[in-house]
C-alpha cells in the first residue's frame, strides 16, 4: 500500500486559490502586515487557515512544512511564513514591497480543471 506522500507525489502539483480580486488582496495585505512565524505543525494549520484562505497553492504548503520540520530537526531560526506568500505572488507577476501587493497582473487565469494559471506577461494595475 502507497503511503499518502507517494500518492501526492504522482499527483501534479497545483493553485487552487490566488487574489484574484481587489478585495481579496487588500484582504491579504492587511493579513501580510504582522509576520507569522513557522515553528512547528500548529504554526503552519494556522497559516493554512489564515492566509490559506487566499493563497491555495501546494508549493506555498510545502514551503511552510518544509519550515516546520527544518526548525523541529535542525533547530534552525524560526522563519516566516510571509516569505513563500511573496515568492509565489512575485513568480505570478504582483510587485510586492514590505510584503505589501502594490500591484497587480490584469489577468488572471482559471482553466477548466479550476486550477489557475499564471498570467502571460502584460500590463500591472496599482492597488
Amino acid at each position: 500500500m502507497k503511503t499518502f506522500k507517494e500518492i501526492r507525489n504522482i499527483h501534479k502539483e497545483g493553485t487552487w486559490a490566488v487574489a484574484n480580486t481587489k478585495d481579496k488582496m487588500k484582504a491579504l495585505n492587511n493579513m501580510m502586515k504582522k509576520a507569522l512565524i513557522i515553528k512547528g505543525d500548529n504554526d503552519v494549520k494556522k497559516a493554512i487557515k489564515s492566509l490559506g484562505r487566499i493563497i491555495g497553492d501546494d508549493r506555498v504548503y510545502d514551503a511552510w512544512n518544509s519550515m516546520a520540520d527544518k526548525f523541529r530537526k535542525d533547530g534552525t531560526a524560526a522563519m516566516d511564513a510571509r516569505d513563500p506568500i511573496v515568492t509565489f505572488l512575485k513568480n505570478w507577476g504582483f510587485t510586492v514591497k514590505n510584503y505589501q501587493i502594490t500591484h497587480y497582473p490584469e489577468h488572471l487565469i482559471q482553466t477548466e480543471a479550476g486550477h489557475l494559471k499564471k498570467p502571460k506577461k502584460g500590463k500591472l494595475l496599482k492597488l
